[in-house]
């Protein structure tokens, strides 16, 4: 396998896989020979010349390529259909404070130089499994296997809406806490009448 020279090739397992290894180089030249190791799982040092410098070009690409920005609403990943939603007033609150969570765990991954390493996780909560003519519900439960599924994925199909999201939620994030008070409050208060139904009945939970 040799080296891809744009982001958009790579599945998101491979893009963390890279940003791995950018972040375990710092020196240039180091960080560039082991991504040809990586991608044509030789070492890189005993390659023939001519084949190291095509490959270093290769790499020299792929490292000043920038993902798509284009969001596509509907993917395919292993015969399942996925979608998002550019509105993002149809999310649910779960959903939405899970991708608050997410994000905010993002940035504090990045201060670190690992801001890409939860990137499925975020995508799990972006996309969701949908069948044709049935408007899609996020399923806490079925989080981690829809986050799995994200790792095959080429980033050129899914950045955008990663894009979209972080733009919206930057602008939103002063304000997204009180709405998730108000969704917290909501849902202390169906509990309490819950529990005094429950204790008219005999039945204590």
């Amino acid at each position: 396998m040799g080296v891809p020279i744009s982001y958009n090739q790579l599945t998101v397992r491979e893009y963390v896989k890279v940003k791995e290894i950018e972040m375990k180089h710092s020196d240039l030249l180091d960080r560039r020979m082991a991504l040809v190791s990586h991608f044509t799982n030789k070492n890189a040092e005993n390659l023939d010349l001519n084949v190291l410098k095509w490959q270093l070009f290769k790499v020299d690409s792929l490292l000043a390529s920038q993902p798509s920005t284009k969001v596509k609403h509907v993917i395919w990943i292993n015969g399942r259909r996925y979608k998002t939603f550019a509105d993002v007033t149809k999310l649910s609150k779960v959903q939405t404070k899970l991708i608050v969570d997410q994000a905010v765990t993002a940035k504090e991954l990045a201060k670190n130089g690992q801001g890409d390493i939860n990137l499925h996780r975020l995508l799990g909560l972006i996309y969701l499994r949908a069948k044709i003519g049935i408007t899609p519900e996020f399923d806490v439960k079925t989080w981690d296997d829809v986050s799995d599924d994200m790792l095959d994925v080429t980033i050129g199909e899914v950045y955008g809406a990663v894009f979209f999201y972080s733009n919206v939620l930057e602008k939103l994030m002063p304000i997204i806490p009180y709405f998730l008070m108000e969704a917290e409050q909501t849902i202390q208060n169906h509990m309490a009448e819950v529990l005094q139904w429950a204790a008219t009945r005999g039945k204590p939970l």
